[in-house]
C-alpha cells in the first residue's frame, strides 16, 4: 500500500492503526480481561477456548493481514495495470540477484533472531542489559 498512495495518507493510516486499532486488538488477545484471551475463566470463554498468543505473533498478523486487505480495497486495482493481460505476455526479470539475496538472507536472519529471543524472558539483570 506504500507504493500505491501519498505518503501523508500512509502516514495517517500508520498513525490510526497504531495508535487506535493495535491496542483494542491487544487488549482483546493479552488482557485477562480480553475477550478472546485463554486466561478468562472457562465458563467465559467463546466456543470454551480462547487465544494463547505464542510471542504476540498473532495480534501483529492479525492486524497487519487486515489492515493490507483493507488498504488493497480502499486503493482498489491499477487501472491499466492487467487489462490486455491476456493479449501479451508479460516478462518480470531480476533487477539485481545480489541485492535480492542479500536482502532474503538479513529477512532469514531476522527472523530467526526474532523467534529465537521470543521464546525467552527477560528476567535477571544480565538479560536486561543485553537487550
Amino acid at each position: 500500500m506504500a507504493e500505491r498512495t501519498r505518503l501523508r495518507s500512509h502516514c495517517y493510516w500508520v498513525a490510526m492503526a497504531s495508535c487506535v486499532v493495535y491496542p483494542f486488538v491487544a487488549h482483546w488477545i493479552w488482557s485477562p480481561e480480553g475477550w478472546m484471551s485463554a486466561s478468562r475463566p472457562e465458563s467465559e470463554l467463546i466456543l470454551a477456548n480462547g487465544v494463547f498468543d505464542f510471542a504476540g505473533s498473532g495480534v501483529v498478523h492479525l492486524l497487519g493481514g487486515t489492515a493490507g486487505l483493507v488498504g488493497a480495497i480502499i486503493a482498489g486495482p491499477r487501472v491499466g495495470r492487467y487489462e490486455d493481460v491476456f493479449e501479451r505476455r508479460m516478462v518480470f526479470l531480476p533487477q539485481n540477484i545480489g541485492e535480492m539475496s542479500l536482502g532474503t538472507f538479513i529477512l532469514w536472519f531476522s527472523w530467526y533472531g526474532f523467534n529465537c529471543g521470543a521464546t525467552f524472558t527477560l528476567d535477571n539483570g544480565r538479560s536486561a542489559v543485553a537487550a
